[in-house]
């Protein structure tokens, strides 16, 4: 997305997962969009680690449906295993 003056910020973003996820999403739907992380490498990225990593920013007349699709994406992760199924190596 060439010009953010006309861009609506959607919400912040987690961390890498989030915007990797996201942006496939974006891509797929052929939805332009701008992102602005909070990196900042004099900091060492004390930013992203206290206030996410960064905004994203979509047309303004694709905001709801963004935001609907974030929505979606945050409950996906939430629920996703966060660790691998414990098997038990044990013989009998």
């Amino acid at each position: 997305m060439q010009n953010q003056d006309h861009a609506t910020r959607v919400d912040i973003l987690n961390d890498d997962v989030e915007v990797s996820a996201i942006e496939a999403l974006l891509h797929e739907e052929q939805i332009p969009y701008a992102l602005r992380s909070y990196h900042d490498s004099a900091l060492d990225g004390m930013f992203q680690t206290q206030q996410g990593w960064g905004e994203l920013f979509v047309p303004e007349e694709h905001a709801a449906h963004v935001r609907r699709l974030l929505a979606e994406l945050r409950d996906s992760l939430e629920q996703a295993p966060s660790d691998p199924p414990h098997v038990d190596d044990e013989t009998e």
